[in-house]
């Protein structure tokens, strides 16, 4: 029988174009993080990892992340376990404690896990990884069982099994990128995570299960609507500019990949179908000044996630201690707006924060904008770092420029950590409702 295979010179033809769409791939990438570091760069200070222990042999690793933790002194059995991702253009020792999650784990009790983004590891006929540190929340590669979801997931059993971990009390939080991996994790482990915490992050599949030769263009107007998108203004006004994303829209997305017969495992771990399944809480933050992800992600997360919990997204009600019914707490140009979304039975799973305003630097004497792309941290409160000893570990003088000590954190007098730590239920014992179900990566 003659051969039905394609002529050699078409079959060339078609490798090229493999390889241009590589090419193209890796030229957006590098496009779209130089965007991403202009804001949140790579520090040109490197940061230690003198606090943090590597984590090793964790088994497969298709995202080629590396992975770092920090196990408080006497540390009892059943603990909780954070998992921290970091944003475009940091490292694991950037999050630890510039960010106060250190702090928290010493005096809470819980442990912590910091995956770190590599740059660009070439693969046979693939590569991983990502130019600007950024975590690839995006793509058909990134999905449960896959890419950088499964290396997190394996990073987590390891540590469950070697500290004694409680497999119901696991969390995720991060920021920018690490804010939409975070969600992503949220997403497609669903059975895994008792809670979550994006910051500065995007609803799932906000643009679409792309190609990443489109994914610049995709997530620049789609998702984060950043400066230089024509949607930008709309979004920093809170208002939709894609027509028909309905809450029922924003929650399908999740359903479609995770629930029903052609979902990830089957669809087993969907919540709305297992046994004792529930949908993870879910605190989200974002700056009302973001240049880089636009305010209107933290209404797109709101619909996304008061949709899977079944909750009325108009039903939001402020958290408890605000100033004014328009829930707003803080002190002077320190300000956040809370609100709660509670589900039938009064638990509330949904939290948004909407940090407002700027606040005056008094080490440089100018306004330093606190509501941006950053994670939030108290120097009243002595939560998180700005001082020599962190933004800035390995100078060898006591001058630490602004740009360092706030390129990555922002001091507003709101320890945003604690925050989300106690929306988990971290400062107390656990209980049945805070617990996710049998994770079924764990088994």
């Amino acid at each position: 029988m003659k051969s039905l295979r394609r002529p050699r010179s078409l079959r060339k033809q078609r490798y090229s174009k493999r390889r241009v769409v590589k090419l193209i791939t890796v030229a957006t990438l590098l496009a779209l993080v130089t965007v991403s570091t202009t804001i949140l760069g790579e520090s040109a200070v490197k940061c230690a990892y003198k606090s943090l222990t590597p984590l090793a042999d964790f088994g497969d690793n298709p995202g080629a992340l590396k992975g770092y933790y920090f196990i408080p002194e006497n540390l009892p059995a059943n603990a909780p376990l954070v998992v921290a991702l970091h944003g475009c253009g940091q490292r694991a020792c950037d999050y630890d404690d510039e960010t106060g999650w250190r702090q928290l784990a010493a005096e809470l009790g819980f442990a912590l896990l910091l995956p770190e983004q590599q740059k660009i590891t070439i693969k046979p006929g693939d590569f991983a990884g990502n130019p600007g540190l950024c975590f690839s929340w995006w793509g058909f590669k990134q999905k449960r069982g896959f890419g950088e979801p499964l290396s997190i997931m394996n990073m987590v059993k390891r540590m469950v099994d070697d500290f004694k971990l409680d497999p119901g009390r696991i969390y995720v939080t991060g920021l920018s990128a690490g804010a939409g991996m975070t969600v992503r994790m949220l997403a497609q482990y669903p059975d895994c995570f008792a809670g979550g915490a994006p910051v500065a992050g995007v609803a799932y599949n906000c643009a679409g299960e792309v190609e990443l030769s489109r994914v610049g263009h995709a997530i620049g107007k789609h998702c984060m609507c950043m400066t230089g998108v024509p949607e930008h203004e709309q979004c920093l006004r809170m208002e939709e500019p894609v027509p028909g994303r309905t809450a029922d829209v924003w929650g399908d997305y999740v359903k479609d990949v995770t629930c029903g017969t052609f979902g990830l495992e089957g669809g087993k771990a969907c919540p709305d179908t297992a046994q004792d399944g529930r949908w993870p809480r879910i605190a989200i933050w974002q700056g009302v000044h973001d240049e880089m992800v636009a305010p209107i992600n933290l209404e797109r997360l709101m619909l996304q996630w008061t949709n899977l919990h079944g909750i009325d997204s108009a039903s939001g009600s402020c958290v408890t201690g605000a100033i004014n019914d328009e829930c707003v707490f803080g002190e002077d140009e320190f300000k956040v707006v809370r609100k709660a979304y509670a589900d039938g039975t009064g638990a509330v799973k949904v939290q948004t924060n909407l940090i407002l305003g700027t606040a005056l630097d008094t080490a440089s004497s100018k306004v330093e904008d606190w509501a941006g792309h950053a994670t939030v941290v108290s120097s009243k409160e002595k939560c998180g770092c700005l001082s020599i000893d962190c933004a800035c570990e390995k100078k060898t003088d006591d001058v630490c420029p602004v740009d360092l000590k706030t390129r990555y954190n922002r001091d507003g007098h709101v320890c945003q950590s604690r925050l989300i730590a106690e929306f988990w239920g971290l400062d107390e014992a656990a209980t049945t409702g805070q617990r996710a179900p049998t994770c079924l990566h764990l088994q």
